[in-house]
């Protein structure tokens, strides 16, 4: 999926739960510009020479994904952990 389709799964998720059972939960959708904000910082500090790995331990439908994809040509390995199976199923299409 690309990233526009991703905002719209996470928009549709959004808007089918309340912002009380959003904040019960802890999901607080990280916006797409802030994710790739803080990985370009994070890439201008990273050594050429080490491999690329990615780890998600909350990752919602993927926006920390999507940004490591759109700024990195490859990823050595990537893991995304997500408990909400409808925000899991959004972040692996």
């Amino acid at each position: 999926m690309n990233e526009l389709g991703r905002v719209a799964q996470q928009e549709l998720i959004d808007g089918s739960r309340s912002s009380a059972d959003r904040n019960r939960e802890g999901q607080f959708a990280t916006p797409f510009p802030l994710a790739l904000e803080i990985v370009r910082l994070m890439k201008s500090l990273w050594p050429a020479e080490k491999p690329v790995e990615f780890l998600e331990p909350c990752v919602g439908t993927g926006a920390f994904y999507s940004a490591m994809r759109a700024e990195f040509a490859t990823l050595d390995r990537a893991v995304g952990i997500e408990k909400d199976q409808e925000l899991s199923q959004a972040a692996a299409t």
